[in-house]
């Protein structure tokens, strides 16, 4: 931008030349007068321009020394990212500027570039005589926050705390405004606790919160706030238990017992009547499924209480019905064959019945064959030993077996006299096996003596014979007898190293009858023909 050119000095008029008859004064008056005007006119004007060339070729000189040093700075500026349009305006400006212009904005920056690093040169030692200063007069003083927190916690004394403020120059207004502010204060959610506790007025609780800031709308917000809703837990609760159904509620009468207390108390708590109704009527304790099929079955409750009481329980609305349902017990097994033979139940009936005490399709049919074969028999009535029979083998269980016992005229002692029997000799059997499998294991090392007392100890047998047992089994033990194996014996009279008589002899000794080993010999034709 260029500079105004300097506005042409105007010359002053000169005043009229004194006339020859005026008064000598007034003469000498106007010749100094023109004098002056003449001398200024013919001065100044040469003194201005020289002026202002000597202007021009300083800050031309001084706008050449700066340049190289004042525009790679405003490079550097103007690359900058983020830099705002209007600084890149004035920097765009300055480098097309009158030297005047650059000349005095450059030597400005380049000054307070050369003091900001002068003056950082200096400020550490300019600290360190501030810092030795201070150790002698100890000029510094808490910050009033900080002495009010001191005078707050028993640091400092009031006194001190007012000191301290004055000394920072505050007013006595300024201090007690400062007081009022940082004072503590009871926090908004303990002043709504108190409200709804009736501890203070609405108006005190508006007129508290209106100290702090807030506006009347802000305090109706507060206020709605207050009021407590249940968490999505309690309120599934509720719903499950019924207590927003009127009709269950006053059918199950589950809002009776309600103490007026717990409404009251509830109030304090936030919670609205309605709330605390609800909470209520959910918190009684249900009746198990169990009990409920209990009642139902004894005509205590209907089938729609029952349902309700289900529902209640949090069964999803897929099961209920089904639960319902298998509440009522299934015909026994003697139940289904009886019925059917007195032809109140057909064999579909019958397939049915078993299926519904936990047969399978397979094992139903079989056991509604079975009804229809032993229905059908000329003997109907089982003798006491195809009963025993059958509970040896596991098809009738043992209450049902002492049933068929009971029927066919045994009193009930015999008849548990002889399931006991029977559980007995399944017991003995038992344990012969299970003698028989560890005798064989010891023998042949392959079981030690503590496993034999562990094994046998779980079959509670007496110590004494356990034993007699391994007294015995030593003796087997130590004779570390090996035989040879049917097929190194079949082997063996083949190749004619050893006669019929040791073959049978051998062949029996590892536990072959004499059928078998007849059949040995005539398939490698050894032996007598028959």
């Amino acid at each position: 931008m260029a500079i105004p050119q300097r506005p042409k000095l105007e010359e002053i008029p000169l005043p009229p030349e004194p006339g020859l008859l005026k008064g000598w004064g007034r003469k000498l008056e106007l010749t100094l007068l023109r004098f002056m005007l003449t001398v200024y006119n013919e001065v100044m004007g040469p003194l201005l321009k020289a002026r202002e060339t000597a202007l021009k070729y300083l800050f031309d000189s001084i706008e050449e020394e700066l340049k190289p040093v004042i525009l790679p700075l405003l490079d550097t500026i103007d690359d900058m990212p983020g830099m705002p349009p209007e600084f890149r305006k004035m920097t765009e400006h300055l480098r097309h500027s009158e030297p005047i212009t650059f000349s005095a904005i450059g030597a400005t920056i380049i000054v307070s570039a050369i003091v900001g690093f002068a003056m950082g040169m200096i400020r550490p030692f300019q600290r360190l005589a501030s810092q030795k200063a201070d150790t002698i007069a100890r000029s510094a003083r808490l910050d009033p926050p900080t002495a009010f927190a001191a005078f707050r916690r028993g640091a400092i004394t009031e006194t001190a705390f007012l000191t301290c403020c004055k000394e920072h120059g505050w007013p006595d207004d300024s201090i007690a405004a400062f007081l009022e502010i940082f004072a503590q204060r009871v926090g908004v959610g303990d002043l709504s606790a108190l409200l709804l506790r009736e501890g203070m007025s609405v108006g005190d609780f508006d007129a508290e919160l209106s100290k702090r800031g807030y506006k009347q709308d802000e305090i109706a917000k507060i206020k709605e706030l207050q009021q407590v809703i249940p968490g999505l837990n309690d309120i599934i609760r509720m719903a499950v238990r019924e207590a927003f159904t009127p009709d269950v509620v006053s059918r199950f009468q589950l809002h009776a017992e309600l103490p007026g207390e717990m409404v009251s108390w509830a109030k304090k708590q936030g919670l609205s009547e309605e709330w605390a109704r609800a909470y209520w009527a959910s918190h009684w304790e249900l009746p198990s499924l169990g009990m409920g099929f209990e009642m139902l079955h004894r005509g205590e409750i209907s089938e729609g209480d029952m349902a309700l009481l289900i529902r209640t329980h949090d069964v999803s609305p897929y099961w209920r019905d089904k639960l319902l349902a298998i509440s009522y017990s299934p015909y026994t097994r003697v139940d289904v064959r009886r019925m059917y033979d007195a032809k109140v139940l057909g064999v579909e009936d019958v397939l049915r019945s078993y299926m519904d005490i936990g047969y399978d399709l397979e094992k139903a049919t079989k056991m509604t064959e079975f009804t229809v074969a032993l229905s059908n028999a000329a003997e109907r009535d089982l003798t006491k030993g195809e009963v025993l029979a059958g509970f040896k083998i596991g098809y009738f269980g043992q209450q049902e077996t002492t049933d068929q016992l009971l029927a066919l005229g045994y009193d009930q002692a015999e008849a548990e006299y002889y399931v006991a029997k029977v559980l007995y000799d399944l017991w003995q059997k038992e344990i012969k096996e299970q003698v028989k499998y560890l005798e064989q294991q010891y023998v042949k090392s392959l079981i030690d003596q503590n496993e034999v007392y562990s094994q046998l100890g779980r079959l509670n047998l007496p110590s004494e014979q356990v034993n007699r047992y391994l007294r015995t089994w030593d003796i087997k033990r130590q004779a570390k007898t090996k035989t040879l194996t049917s097929a190194q014996l079949v082997k063996f009279r083949t190749q004619e190293v050893i006669g019929d008589s040791e073959f049978r002899s051998e062949m029996s000794g590892i536990g072959y009858s004499d059928r078998y080993i007849k059949w040995y010999l005539e398939s490698i034709g050894k032996g007598e023909k028959t």
